[in-house]
């Protein structure tokens, strides 16, 4: 499993996965076990088919390393788990384990002598991950069942499709069979339902349609797994929305060749093994607006921070792929925002140029120097040119779209390696409905919802100090990351802001000042060249200084991101305090998963929302 989770800087494409779960009773005869065995080993050689059908469509290659991948995640009991676990290593599939408690508790349910479990806990070790949910040694029949309930919660949200081997009948008690069904039908979960005493039977489960199993409609699945889904129809009327459309867009990303290696180790906040290396042009423009913004940064109080000390394959894989995105995302920013940065520098020289040319025509005789308008003009003309050609450089490589777009997939990226330690990954449903708001954007959250089923669930031994501790790390290290972040932001946004309105007063009080002298002078000395050609001038530079402040700060939208940098403190803090209030209470994974959960939407709906603003603000594009 673990030499399957590659990245690389000029080749990001994941693995085509999917997740299957597993529920069911646990009690078997001899050729009811082989049976079902069979029946299950037949879903998964169906599912292989099917997937090595899609990666041999149009497109496919684009987004997806060559090999399908199936993962398994099974509680490992007797019965219905141990069938799916032998039929997915018998199909070459990555069998991972999720355990209701510690195993030397949990092996207290099975037969004396057995020994299956601990050879399905080594495969699951060794090639994919094994999580132990936490039960106190001393506990209750209560607190036992609670821990069968949460794995089977746990199993769901790790699963595309569940498969279930039930026998019809109604939940016998707490966290059974049929209400683990109920609860994947109700988040949308398709249910492979094989029946347990009639193994040939099998259906599917999808809301509230109920059909005869069959490879065709395991095929439709499997097709909306696969790629973001946009309308045909789309194209026409909406360039970019449309399927082919969306996976060029993820195939930009996965093989963008600004990425390169950095040689740095992980640090599971943004060093990592990505830098990003474009050649002379692309450096040198995109460190414009950065070393003009850094004018205004001011000293802030920085924390030291707890390491990251939950490192598997898992968690690696999914930090790199984050680091690689956060490096694209502040290079495609920095590039954008200088090229409209540059832009607006050269209009106001451009006018500038316009004003004085005509100053220096109408005065310049007296100096002997109106020949003079002439490289004025040459120089608007030049300007007018090299605006020209930014701003279409940067309509021509969407650097606005690519900035927005890979911003947003970092953000849905940065807390989910916490998360797969948590065993709380985001629901894919809610982000797929935040993809149809952004249609020409719907690649994103589909690449992160490859992206985490490629990885797998994360090992993860869950015990009281190990919940202290991760809570510590989220609180201490990524929320206070971010609120140091926001905190920068807001402090150099507003000095910017403030300088840009003062700046752009300033030189318009300047410019009244300036027309009314020459208004002065034209009506007292008319023959007064030389003072009327310095207050032409002077009228040229003050009205184009303050285009230039007045246009940059419009744009750049200082006072905005401010005032979304304060939003985001508020809301981050306050998560921040519900994590440390937690800490010091009674802690469970359970409520540290749903904070995680809570920072995680705070950051992908800021990025989401920066996105519509700029889906309705066109002057961006120049």
């Amino acid at each position: 499993m673990h030499n399957i989770l590659t990245i690389s800087h000029d080749d990001a494409r994941p693995r085509f996965a999917i997740r299957l779960g597993i529920t069911g009773h646990r009690t078997f005869d001899a050729k009811q076990t082989a049976d079902l065995e069979a029946a299950v080993r037949r879903i998964f050689a169906d599912l292989k088919t099917q997937m090595a059908a899609v990666l041999a469509q149009e497109g496919a290659a684009r987004t997806y390393r060559p090999e399908p991948l199936i993962h398994l995640t099974s509680p490992l009991a007797e019965g219905a788990d141990r069938i799916a676990a032998r039929a997915a290593i018998a199909e070459g599939a990555i069998l991972s384990a999720a355990l209701p408690m510690p195993a030397t508790e949990y092996k207290r349910d099975f037969a004396p002598g057995d020994t299956e479990f601990e050879r399905l806990r080594s495969v699951a070790a060794e090639n994919g991950a094994v999580t132990e949910l936490y039960l106190a040694a001393i506990h209750t029949k209560e607190e036992r069942d609670a821990s069968y309930a949460h794995v089977g919660s746990y199993i769901r949200r790790h699963s595309d499709i569940l498969i279930a081997i039930w026998d019809g009948q109604p939940a016998r008690g707490t966290g059974g069979t049929a209400n683990v069904i109920v609860e994947a039908i109700e988040m949308g979960l398709p249910v492979i339902h094989i029946q347990s005493d009639r193994p040939e039977t099998v259906t599917i489960l999808k809301g509230e349609s109920k059909s005869q199993y069959a490879p065709d409609l395991l095929a439709s699945f499997v097709t909306a797994f696969a790629f973001p889904r946009g309308a045909a129809t789309e194209r026409v009327e909406n360039k970019g929305h449309n399927e082919l459309d969306q996976i060029a867009a993820a195939d930009a990303y996965y093989r963008d060749t600004v990425a390169a290696p950095s040689g740095e180790p992980d640090s599971f906040l943004y060093q990592g093994p990505f830098k990003a290396a474009p050649n002379w042009f692309g450096s040198t423009a995109a460190g414009i607006y950065p070393l003009w913004i850094s004018l205004f940064k001011k000293p802030t109080d920085t924390k030291d921070k707890p390491p990251f000390t939950f490192v598997s394959p898992q968690t690696t894989y999914l930090f790199r792929h984050f680091q690689r995105a956060d490096v694209l995302a502040t290079y495609y920013s920095d590039l954008h925002r200088s090229v409209f940065f540059l832009a607006y520098l050269l209009a106001g020289v451009a006018l500038f140029g316009a004003f004085a040319s005509l100053g220096v025509k109408a005065y310049g005789h007296a100096m002997e120097i109106e020949h003079s308008a002439a490289v004025f003009v040459g120089l608007e003309l030049a300007l007018l040119f090299a605006i020209l050609i930014i701003v279409g450089l940067e309509q021509w490589f969407g650097w606005r779209d690519k900035w927005l777009n890979y911003r947003w997939l970092a953000e849905l990226l940065r807390q989910t390696d916490i998360l797969a330690v948590a065993g709380r990954p985001m629901p894919f449903r809610i982000l797929h409905e935040l993809g149809a708001d952004l249609p020409g954007r719907r690649w994103v959250p589909h690449v992160y919802c490859a992206i985490v089923r490629s990885a797998g669930i994360a090992p993860s031994t869950v015990t009281p100090a190990h919940l202290q501790a991760l809570s510590a790390y989220v609180s201490h290290t990524r929320l206070q990351d971010q609120i140091e972040y926001h905190s920068k932001t807001e402090a150099k946004n507003d000095a910017a802001g403030r300088f840009m309105k003062t700046a752009s007063l300033w030189f318009f009080g300047l410019t009244i000042a300036a027309v009314a002298a020459k208004t002065a002078v034209m009506h007292w000395d008319k023959s007064a060249y030389d003072w009327l050609l310095v207050l032409s001038i002077a009228a040229s530079v003050f009205p184009a200084a303050a285009y230039i402040f007045f246009a940059i700060r419009s744009q750049a939208e200082f006072e905005m991101v401010g005032r979304r940098s304060a939003r985001m403190l508020r809301r981050l803090k306050a998560v921040k305090a519900e994590i440390d209030g937690a800490r010091a209470n009674n802690l469970t994974l359970d409520d540290l998963g749903e904070d995680i959960l809570k920072s995680a939407a705070i950051m992908r709906h800021d990025a989401a929302d920066w996105a519509s603003i700029f889906e309705v603000k066109e002057t961006e594009r120049g």
